[in-house]
């Protein structure tokens, strides 16, 4: 065999080898460890206990992503094994307290969101919160009971006209606040997170409504868009 032809056979068979390797090695999931501080209701009403769980719930979907505890003053939650994709998604954060879940705010008043960004080795978040007295959704149980259901308000994600349901009517006032015939109020329109309203958000609730993610829900809060 001519010794070119040779190593052209040679390193065929090394590239194929290595491409069937590589095709054999699974996708690896991706982790994110959520901690941080847990401060009573500014109003005194509801005060964190050892136990209570700390809920990460999809903004989209409703869907329960991840659940912690609370120790003392502090939380930690472990959000494991997601595809990659999974990265970018939006986590509303909810307290599970006695019969009821409630909303979870950052220092500055907001919504305790947070935009999951994990890794094959867990990527460590820290997240100061505080409780609020505002509960979004009843579990049933008692605390630390079971797993409860994903709160159904998340707030207000999509629902524009505060009905407790995300429909055309809400798609419709997204429209009219793009084109500037209504004032855009970010807290309800930015659906995607990224500070902006535009048309990326209504394709988003598009998509939400088509899905019909929020069907039947009862708002914790009514915000009417004037």
């Amino acid at each position: 065999m001519d010794k070119h032809w040779a190593k052209f056979v040679i390193f065929t068979l090394l590239t194929l080898t290595a491409g069937q390797a590589a095709a054999a090695i699974p996708a690896m999931n991706v982790n994110m460890i959520l901690t941080g501080s847990l401060s009573p209701s500014s109003d005194g009403k509801l005060t964190p206990s050892d136990g209570d769980l700390v809920i990460a719930v999809n903004a989209t979907t409703g869907a329960n992503e991840g659940t912690g505890s609370v120790s003392g003053t502090s939380y930690s939650i472990i959000i494991a094994d997601k595809p990659s994709a999974f990265n970018g998604t939006q986590l509303a954060l909810v307290i599970q307290h006695g019969n009821n879940n409630y909303k979870l705010l950052k220092v500055d008043g907001t919504d305790a969101i947070v935009v999951f960004n994990g890794s094959f080795l867990p990527v460590r978040q820290t997240m100061n919160l505080f409780a609020s007295s505002q509960a979004v959704s009843t579990t049933g149980t008692g605390t630390g009971g079971g797993t409860p259901p994903p709160p159904t308000s998340l707030g207000s994600l999509g629902d524009l006209n505060g009905d407790g349901v995300v429909n055309e009517v809400d798609v419709g006032l997204l429209k009219q606040a793009i084109s500037g015939q209504i004032p855009i109020d970010k807290t309800k329109m930015d659906i995607n997170g990224d500070q902006v309203v535009n048309t990326r958000d209504l394709i988003d609730l598009i998509r939400m409504v088509r899905e019909n993610s929020f069907n039947a829900i009862r708002p914790a809060s009514i915000i009417p868009v004037h």
